[in-house]
């Protein structure tokens, strides 16, 4: 499987080697192709990512593609995960906001994408939240995958990771991806 691996700000994208690094020792059946978000090279460099995985990685920003990335992500793709989703990335999904490469080349196929959000403390309660989880599961190309209870770092309350790596897997083979 083709997969594109969207990685934006949420700090659970520090983990991101870990996974990347899992992803390449267990499953030989996935091709990855890693997109970084601008928030997320706060917390993990390409460089990082390209050295763990051996996998094409590009920042999902459209200042630094001269070329049109988000068609050749929707011809070479057989799949798509946010991983981790931050809220800004879920909201822009749910009402259809295309203004990164990555956002564009969903919009623009067919192929199956994996929600994975990491939140900050909050989120999962308030209404905005769940108008678009609502918004989302309305949908038959996006799955969303429960985020994992977690403490916030910079609050100490109660906050929500992504899910493991492998739980997102398991939800693109559910969603009947070859």
């Amino acid at each position: 499987m083709r997969l594109a691996i969207v990685v934006t700000g949420a700090l659970s994208a520090s983990f991101i080697p870990y996974w990347a690094n899992w992803l390449s020792l267990t499953r030989s059946d996935v091709i990855p192709h890693y997109l970084i978000s601008s928030a997320a090279e706060k917390f993990v460099s390409a460089g990082a990512v390209r050295a763990i995985s051996n996998a094409r990685v590009d920042i999902d920003d459209w200042n630094v593609h001269d070329d049109a990335l988000h068609v050749e992500l929707g011809d070479w793709m057989d799949a798509m995960l946010a991983y981790p989703c931050s809220f800004d990335y879920f909201a822009k999904t749910a009402t259809g906001i295309v203004d990164r490469p990555s956002l564009l080349a969903k919009a623009c196929s067919n192929v199956p994408l994996v929600l994975a959000p990491g939140l900050p403390p909050g989120a999962v309660e308030g209404p905005v939240y769940r108008r678009h989880l609502e918004a989302l599961r309305k949908r038959d190309d996006i799955t969303v995958v429960p985020p994992t209870p977690a403490r916030s770092t910079s609050s100490r309350r109660s906050a929500y990771s992504a899910a493991p790596l492998g739980d997102c897997l398991v939800a693109l083979n559910e969603s009947h991806v070859a």
